[in-house]
């Protein structure tokens, strides 16, 4: 949104009186006021973003407390603005769509809640369905979005778990080992096992196993 596009928005909501309005004027004042809406976030953001850049070089706070101690809010609404900016780094597409009001400040904060903590194999299968979960996020309210991209995410960190369990398994198989000595001190013979839990699993199977059948006899 250009300075032209705002001072339009910003004189056009001034000039309605929702005491006054019909339901469809109404629900016109309603969809321009989230606009707006998404225009504060975003400025929000540039200034967190712009703070942090500042506080590189010893010039200022970080964003977080800029916003914190001269934006009249809670520390709950810095962090949002901090948390959506980490999300717009990391998913450009959401700015734009952001800028434009197509999304909410709240559709970013549902994605900053369930990216957090994804590693970089799956931060790259996220960017392959950005272009999803921006279209859902333009359609969808706040929390018929949440369980979308929940959904979304909860399947590439699946996928990603399984392939990430077969590589600790070849890891452990790999790592495995059997080492047998006799301690000089006692001359007893020692013996020590490293197993991965299939060989591990196997190996007390045959035991258990063997020793039942003793109990028998």
């Amino acid at each position: 949104m250009d300075q032209r596009e705002l001072s339009e928005l910003v004189d056009t909501i001034a000039g309605l009186s929702p005491e006054t309005c019909d339901r469809e004027m109404l629900g016109r004042a309603v969809s321009l006021n989230a606009k707006l809406k998404a225009f504060a976030a975003h400025f929000d953001m540039r200034c967190n973003r712009r703070a942090n850049e500042l506080a590189a070089h010893g010039e200022s706070e970080a964003g977080f407390f800029v916003l914190l101690s001269d934006g009249n809010g809670s520390g709950r609404d810095a962090k949002h603005a901090e948390d959506r900016d980490r999300v717009c780094s990391d998913l450009p597409e959401f700015e734009d769509a952001l800028v434009t009001g197509a999304v909410s400040g709240e559709h970013l904060d549902v994605l900053a809640r369930h990216t957090k903590d994804l590693n970089d194999v799956e931060r790259c299968e996220l960017h392959a369905v950005v272009g999803e979960l921006v279209t859902a996020a333009t359609s969808d309210s706040v929390s018929l979005f949440e369980r979308r991209a929940k959904n979304m995410i909860a399947a590439i960190r699946s996928r990603n778990g399984a392939e990430s369990d077969v590589e600790e398994l070849n890891r452990q198989r790999a790592a495995s080992s059997m080492k047998r000595w006799t301690d000089k001190v006692t001359g007893m013979k020692m013996t020590l096992l490293s197993l991965d839990p299939l060989r591990d699993a196997a190996l007390h199977g045959v035991i258990d196993a063997q020793l039942a059948h003793l109990r028998q006899d």
